[in-house]
């Protein structure tokens, strides 16, 4: 055992007396948990916690589910265990980087479908929430939701002045079950942490600290609202683009209530015949829509399956639900503009750049062998001809593959951007076979790169690359200082790691062996003959050794010599 194992063994101990600790806390919640992984067939992920379920775990495999692919098993087991394990999928389905394909394919999957909860309930909320009965703030309101989630459900109702709303109420136990969800995630991801290396290399820790904070957004139905107002705004300019008007007088934490819009969904050939709409136009619109938000604002709305947008009877296009809409970031929207642009010029050295400069980059990656692995992948789709099934959302789809092989951590905003690209695409080819993205992509990269080289944007990107120039020169002078003071104290180490040192110190040990054999066959030859001349027939012992001193030299000899041929080297 190394001198530190028994010090990493005593920490673990420790973490694990800490999370049980708090995972008593737990007891009836832990028992549901288990029980379903352990039906599943991931009995595995819970091994040693039998101990925090009262009882301990009675339930065994179901044969049956054993059956079915481990993707699909995840899949089933996330939607039985609630609201916490359904979003932490969802999110999982846009870290490409992260998970095998099999598995962000079946993820994406994932039902936020439950049956709704009484009329009752949702009254005390509205009550609780906006300090008055749901008779007086409505002239109208439905007892069955129009559409029912783990979070909430929504209910059809009309204002005292006429018009149609949409009112969404949270779960009364929803936000209580992800708290406790996420504290026992938070838990076990820092104690499997400290375990398991490929946990710490991506970061677990703090993946599960994102996600955290983007559940408990969506559990404040405020966030949603600030959400649709902004890109409202951003719409604005896109007038084939329609979202609804938040009220915010009939909105809080736990309610909100949005402009009803009525229109027909992507699939709905009857209602497009109805409204007279071109689903070829329909489709343009969509991706004209996500490609202004990604690559212009850097404001997108992250989930536009075919559940959260409408096409209204002038043929405009409705977001709904923006609770999960994510900002890119300037660097990450510069980084993602670019990057699309050169892989449209087949550029696979700037991709690969943009690419490691966009990441957490570890040590191992070679920035060459990138680069010839995505002109590979360049190579093997710029002869491909548009398709259903080759897209530019499949194309970003294998690059998110590819990156998965190499030790780079992509900021989350990245693959949500690329889910969002997928999505809106599938979306796309439901309505049009035909439909390509990579038109509409080149027209909006355009305006956004003309946008990039207006003079405000330019002396901003002169003034950000001074400042940045700036702070390295300041902090250069204090970081030698660092260095020689730690040199002239004598704590100064350096830490060389070569790799495959094992072959060249193998070669060495055999070496030195050989020449102390070598050496070892000498001193016996020479010890014998000084024995020879010394030696006399009335000293017979010197002639015994003098014997087997020639025997043992000349047996090893012949052995170094057998062993220094086989090498083939003399």
């Amino acid at each position: 055992m190394e001198p530190n194992s028994t010090l990493s063994s005593e920490r673990d101990d420790e973490a694990m007396s800490g999370w049980i600790q708090r995972a008593e806390n737990w007891p009836k919640r832990m028992g549901h948990i288990t029980s379903v992984l352990v039906r599943f067939g991931f009995a595995s992920v819970i091994q040693g916690l039998e101990r925090l379920v009262p009882g301990g775990i009675k339930i065994s495999a179901d044969p049956e589910k054993a059956k079915l692919d481990t993707p699909l098993r995840l899949r089933l087991a996330l939607e039985e265990l609630g609201p916490t394990a359904i979003k932490l999928g969802q999110m999982l389905s846009t870290r490409s980087d992260m998970l095998p394909h099999d598995y962000i394919r079946e993820l994406r999957h994932l039902q936020d479908d439950v049956p709704s909860f009484p009329i009752e309930q949702a009254h005390e909320v509205i009550k609780q929430e906006l300090n008055a009965e749901p008779s007086e703030l409505f002239a109208e309101f439905s007892d069955e939701p129009i559409a029912s989630a783990s979070l909430g459900q929504v209910h059809k109702a009309r204002l005292h002045d006429g018009q149609w709303v949409a009112v969404k109420v949270q779960r009364p136990d929803a936000e209580d079950i992800c708290r406790a969800d996420l504290d026992i995630l938070a838990a076990a991801i820092e104690f499997a942490e400290r375990r398991n290396a490929w946990l710490r290399s991506k970061h677990a820790s703090r993946q599960v600290g994102e996600f955290r904070n983007a559940l408990l957004n969506e559990l404040d139905f405020r966030v949603e609202a600030e959400n649709t107002e902004r890109l409202r705004l951003n719409m604005a300019a896109l007038p084939y683009v329609k979202i609804p008007k938040i009220h915010t007088e009939l909105s809080s934490r736990r309610v909100l209530t949005v402009e009803w819009i009525e229109g027909v969904k992507p699939g709905d050939e009857e209602g497009f015949a109805r409204y007279s709409l071109d689903p070829k136009e329909a489709a343009q619109n969509v991706a004209k829509t996500m490609a202004h938000q990604v690559l212009v604002d850097g404001y997108f709305h992250a989930d536009p399956h075919a559940g959260n947008i409408l096409f209204t009877e002038d043929g405009k296009v409705a977001l709904l639900d923006s609770g999960y809409a994510t900002t890119l970031g300037e660097k990450v929207k510069r980084c993602a503009t670019r990057l699309i642009w050169a892989w449209f010029l087949s550029d696979a050295q700037e991709v690969a750049d943009l690419l490691l400069d966009l990441g957490v980059v570890g040590e191992s990656v070679d920035p060459f062998r990138l680069e010839n692995d995505i002109d590979r992948l360049m190579s093997r789709y710029s002869q491909v001809q548009r398709t259903s099934q080759v897209g530019i959302g499949h194309v970003f789809e294998e690059m998110m593959r590819l990156i998965l092989d190499y030790d780079i951590i992509l900021p989350p905003t990245f693959p949500s951007l690329v889910k969002a690209l997928v999505v809106s695409e599938g979306v796309c080819t439901q309505m049009d076979p035909e439909f390509d993205y990579r038109p509409i992509a080149q027209d909006t990269l355009k305006s956004a790169l003309i946008q990039e080289m207006r003079p405000g944007n330019l002396a901003t990107e002169l003034f950000r690359a001074t400042r940045d120039l700036g702070r390295y020169l300041r902090l250069l002078p204090r970081q030698i200082s660092h260095i020689l003071n730690r040199a002239q104290s004598g704590n100064l180490g350096l830490r060389v790691a070569i790799d495959e040192m094992d072959v060249p110190l193998r070669k060495l040990d055999t070496i030195v062996n050989r020449l102390s054999a070598s050496i070892l066959v000498s001193a016996i030859i020479l010890s014998s003959a000084v024995l020879a001349i010394v030696g006399t027939d009335d000293n017979p012992i010197a002639n015994i050794l003098t014997t087997v001193y020639l025997i043992g030299g000349a047996v090893l000899g012949l052995w170094l010599l057998i062993s220094v041929l086989r090498t083939g080297r003399l």
